[in-house]
């Protein structure tokens, strides 16, 4: 079998004060996810002058960004996404993509909530740590 990929379903999202919202990213989107975890520096310069590789290891949080749907009369998904951005609780957050995946942790929005005219809104999602397979 190859390599099998596709849209993003479904974005849960289940904060203990503000509640449960179900957000549904636009089709055929293509979605970005940075798992997290150990990263080491991309630098040409990272060498010592007898030419032998320094490798600088530091940790980083894991971070998902996808164009999701929104109502330009209510305004709910962006809405709610703004008021989970005022909270200092983070979210737990499930994302189900359309082969069957699913991938979550806490999280929170960051960034600009930018509403379009075509009823979107980028929604970047910044993890506490590593993005899990669920």
């Amino acid at each position: 079998m190859g390599y099998v990929g596709g849209d993003v379903k479904l974005i849960e999202i289940n904060h203990e004060i503000l509640g449960s919202k179900k957000i549904f990213p636009k089709a055929g989107e293509e979605a970005t996810l940075n798992r997290g975890g150990v990263v080491t520096t991309d630098d040409a310069a990272n060498r010592t002058a007898a030419g032998q590789l320094i490798s600088i290891k530091s940790e980083e949080n894991g971070s998902f960004e996808v164009l999701c749907a929104n109502d330009n009369v209510d305004n709910r998904e962006a809405k709610f996404c703004r008021q989970l951005m005022a909270s200092s609780v983070l979210s737990d957050v499930v994302i189900t993509y359309i082969s069957g995946a699913v991938i979550g942790g806490k999280a929170e929005p960051v960034g600009t909530i930018a509403e379009s005219s075509n009823a979107t809104f980028t929604l970047k999602l910044a993890f506490d740590g590593e993005i899990n397979d669920l």
